[in-house]
């Protein structure tokens, strides 16, 4: 049976997530007036939604409590939802952000 025995190694993949996320956030200023910077943030918004499906597989394989599992599922699903916001799939943008806020809503009633 695998368990975490250091939060570092969960938290270097989150904070990879946040990182990627929070660039494309600044891109995303720069992104109605230059082209480039759209696909550039597009990409960054990838690479967060990857971190974050990695986070939450590593909180199922290493057996992480189930509020922990929660919340990195409501956090994949929401960095997915910011990515198809950002590429236009407006009704799959939804999809995933409800997604998220019924799991937020869960833990909060929890």
């Amino acid at each position: 049976e695998h368990s975490v025995k250091d939060v570092r190694y969960m938290q270097i993949v989150l904070i990879r997530a946040e990182r990627a996320w929070a660039y494309a956030m600044d891109l995303k200023q720069f992104a109605n007036t230059e082209s480039r910077k759209q696909v550039h943030l597009i990409s960054k918004l990838k690479k967060a939604v990857v971190y974050a499906a990695e986070l939450e597989s590593n909180c199922v394989t290493l057996k992480c409590d189930a509020t922990t599992q929660l919340e990195a599922k409501a956090y994949h699903s929401y960095m997915t939802g910011m990515l198809l916001f950002e590429q236009g799939h407006w009704q799959n943008a939804l999809l995933a952000f409800t997604a998220a806020q019924k799991i937020y809503n869960k833990l909060a009633d929890a």
